[in-house]
């Protein structure tokens, strides 16, 4: 046979696996089921339901109920979206049934059910103590939430006032908020006799921010809970200051952030700035804050974090140092013990910092990904992550004679080398959860190592479940029926809520663990 014409068959034959490789599921499947109201188990009519990624959608009837056909066979993501409630697109807890089904052909899924939460929605009015509506104040929901172990507050939403003064912050999930009002910045007015501005400062209830989740209350879901603000004209306190190596004619952009909320929470006071780098900042209230400042200048970032404590009176003279960033340098050894690679794409690392920082630049990697510099690290203290698969696992990250994994290390300047080391004969930790009665049930799957970050997994309708890549070490092993409201970094607060179970993880091993769900509230 000539060459050509063998070449010409081999083609056409590997053309026709390759097209037979990639043929559609068929598209015959279909599925039924019900949304209702997670709360109360009622019906929701006339909820959007949709399968994802077929783009498959229904109406629900006045029972709630729905279904599917022709949808393309497989992995299916069922969601359901209804104004009222909020939608269930995120993922469920433990317990609540799982928008995901696997269609078959000729084998129609039924009974699907859907639950969906009603929106808690908060509303007032924002008045001057005249009674005038203040328009266009902006009302923050600022929601007490876990963030990596610790309670701190986040903007769940916000609404700015209309010309009555009114608002209304729609879907919120229930749980615990403190509400925030705070005036525009064009209420201050000149007071009698020339003196300094007249303005309102922001009001919380039930109480302030940094009082922390004790000051907090309790919105439930499906209710209107109503709160109403009277701003009372005060003499407003400012901060000044003047913003040093700021490049002439360049400006900088500069806010004021309270302490004790997550990063991206709440709402930053912004700086007036003139050209000769002064500042000032109206309106702010007592309490605990971080200046920042981050500006970029032929490629380089300039930045700087300065605290500021604010009481009932004006804070002057603030010297804020733009300062450029710094290169911190590591190298990176495997310690395998059976002679794996690790795929590059799969390994990264990165600098964290507890306080809003603005962390650091791109990490560059030299060829074999041996060494590594992170770029444009601001002064901070900062805790080195590394994003490995299983087996793998962070062994140890020296710095300075420090392991920078476990603890959070102050950087100042140009540092380096951080000594990585990982390995892969992690261990790991397989089990059953239960109920109280002996039952089967999905929980969160927690394991607390001493100094290293917390790992969570979930079980399955089952109970079962499996938790790889953990170092050689102690843990403590909980089941939670919502692992989202752990405040597992309080010692005070385990000690009155955590019972779980110690298990020594050993090097290549798997330990086998039965739990017994506990509530995390």
């Amino acid at each position: 046979m000539p060459l050509r014409v063998a070449f010409a068959l081999l083609t056409t034959a590997t053309f026709q696996s390759f097209a037979q490789s990639q043929t559609p599921p068929p598209s015959d499947c279909s599925v039924d089921g019900s949304v209702v109201n997670s709360i109360t188990g009622e019906p929701v009519p006339r909820a959007h339901v949709i399968a994802m990624p077929a783009q498959a959608s229904a109406i629900a009837d006045s029972s709630g109920r729905w279904s599917l056909s022709n949808v393309p066979c497989g992995r299916v993501q069922i969601m359901a979206m209804r104004p009222g409630y909020l939608n269930s697109m995120g993922a469920p807890g433990p317990g609540m049934p799982r928008p995901l089904v696997t269609l078959s052909s000729g084998a129609p899924a039924h009974d699907m059910k859907i639950p969906l939460t009603p929106q808690a929605v908060v509303m007032g009015k924002v008045v001057d103590t005249q009674g005038d509506p203040i328009m266009g104040a902006q009302v923050l929901a600022m929601a007490s939430r876990v963030v990596e172990g610790r309670r701190m507050f986040q903007t769940s939403n916000s609404m700015n006032t209309n010309d009555l003064g009114d608002y209304r912050i729609p879907s919120l999930p229930g749980g615990r908020y403190i509400i925030c009002a705070r005036p525009p910045a064009n209420l201050g007015m000149p007071q009698p006799g020339g003196g300094g501005l007249q303005g309102g400062a922001e009001s919380c209830y039930p109480g302030p921010v940094e009082a922390g989740p004790a000051s907090a209350m309790e919105i439930t879901p499906g209710r209107e809970t109503r709160v109403d603000f009277t701003i009372a004209e005060t003499s407003a306190v400012h901060v000044r200051g003047v913003i040093s190596g700021m490049p002439k004619n360049m400006r900088a952009g500069l806010t004021l952030m309270k302490r004790g909320l997550s990063r991206g929470g709440g709402a930053p006071h912004a700086a007036r700035i003139s050209p000769d780098g002064k500042f000032d900042i109206p309106g702010v209230t007592p309490g605990s804050y971080l200046l920042m400042t981050d500006y970029w200048e032929a490629g380089q970032r300039l930045s700087a974090r300065v605290p500021v404590d604010v009481g009932g009176s004006d804070v002057e003279g603030i010297d804020v140092q733009l300062e450029p960033g710094f290169n911190v340098t590591g190298t990176v050894r495997i310690e395998s013990q059976s002679g794996r690679t690790l795929p590059q794409q799969q390994f990264g690392l990165s600098l964290r910092a507890p306080e809003p920082q603005p962390g650091s630049g791109q990490v560059k990697w030299n060829g074999d990904r041996s060494r590594f510099t992170i770029n444009d690290v601001m002064p901070g203290t900062y805790r080195l992550e590394v994003f490995l698969p299983p087996p793998f696992y962070l062994k140890s990250a020296t710095l300075g004679g420090r392991d920078i994994a476990r603890a959070e290390i102050p950087i100042a300047q140009a540092a380096g080398p951080i000594d990585v080391a990982l390995s892969d004969d992690s261990g790991s930790i397989e089990g059953q959860a239960e109920d109280s009665n002996g039952q089967p049930a999905a929980s969160w799957i927690m394991a607390l190592g001493e100094g290293r970050a917390a790992r969570t997994a979930l079980s399955g309708p089952d109970g079962h479940f499996k938790m790889d890549g953990l170092p050689p070490g102690d843990y403590r092993v909980y089941a939670w029926d919502d692992g989202r409201e752990v405040e597992y970094a309080d010692p005070d607060w385990m000690k009155q809520h955590g019972s779980g179970v110690t298990v020594t993880v050993q090097a290549g091993q798997s330990q086998q663990l039965k739990l017994t769900q506990q509530p995390s509230q």
